[in-house]
């Protein structure tokens, strides 16, 4: 069985992070009672080390956290011994961030993507991704054929579309697929006929829409995840990707404006038969 440690190190340092501010101690106080200096106990919360059992129990004693917590620590930690996901192997290939945007896209009961450029993984042919992939700087070929291996497998062994999968692009992103002498045109009708009972819905940013909240903002995906355990709720995620290195938001201040743009989306975004009907002169299929 496996599991992402990525997003078992994620969870456990949201849990220990929200019990200490609730229990008003210092990382130092903490780490003290427990053997661990204020620095391991920072990277505990940030998810970059994985305690063990009776470390993470002896923290939450010292917050004086709930029963329900220490259920779910014990449970996160046992998790993250488990055997790697299944793109652990091409692990080399992926920039920083994907990662944890795979494993929470494994885990998501409702996704909601936005971007103005290009078309959410899911739904991008091989060709299509090759094509973007290539643009990475200093990618190589080799780069180039596993990750797009790794794009084959997230459609089969990666549970990429949740019971929800809500995408809005630009009107321009539909546009671009049908520029012709282009390796990676496709049909749009295709395209969408096949989301047909998957649970997935498309709808596009009409370009006569001007400027609107999103435009700056570039692409953003909004993950909601299942409770972290029975009476523990996992927040809404914020992924916004970056070259650099992605931004993960996942506190209420930092999430809000995004639902508020992605209102402001769904209040505008349009049904793209309208676009199938401009660019082939025919009426599409019904889909969502």
């Amino acid at each position: 069985m496996s599991y992402p440690r990525d997003l078992v190190l994620w969870k456990l340092s949201r849990v220990l992070k929200q019990a200490r501010w609730d229990g008003a101690v210092t990382a130092a106080v903490a780490g003290r009672r427990v053997g661990l200096t204020a620095s391991e106990v920072y990277k505990i919360e940030a998810g970059t080390l994985l305690p063990r059992l009776d470390t993470a129990e002896g923290l939450l004693e010292v917050y004086k956290g709930a029963a329900s917590l220490r259920a779910a620590v014990a449970g996160l930690v046992a998790k993250g011994g488990m055997a790697p996901p299944w793109w652990f192997a091409n692990r080399s290939v992926l920039s920083p961030g994907e990662h944890l945007y795979l494993s929470m896209e494994s885990e998501a009961i409702r996704i909601r993507y936005y971007d103005p450029v290009v078309l959410p993984a899911v739904l991008q042919t091989d060709v299509y991704a090759a094509d973007l992939y290539a643009w990475r700087p200093g990618v190589t070929v080799d780069q180039v054929t596993r990750l797009v291996r790794l794009h084959r497998d997230r459609r089969t062994l990666g549970r990429a579309r949740p019971a929800r999968f809500e995408v809005v692009v630009d009107e321009t992103v539909l546009h671009r697929l049908t520029v012709p002498g282009l390796a990676h045109t496709q049909p749009l009708d295709q395209l969408l006929s096949g989301l047909h009972g998957t649970g997935c819905s498309v709808r596009t940013l009409p370009t006569a829409a001007g400027l609107h909240p999103a435009s700056a903002t570039g692409g953003f995906t909004i993950f909601d995840l299942p409770d972290i355990a029975p009476g523990v709720p996992a927040p809404t995620v914020v992924y916004r990707p970056d070259v650099d290195k992605p931004v993960l938001l996942d506190t209420d201040e930092a999430v809000e404006p995004y639902l508020n743009i992605w209102s402001a989306l769904e209040a505008t975004a349009e049904d793209p038969r309208r676009d199938l009907g401009s660019l082939h002169g025919e009426h599409a299929k019904e889909w969502t």
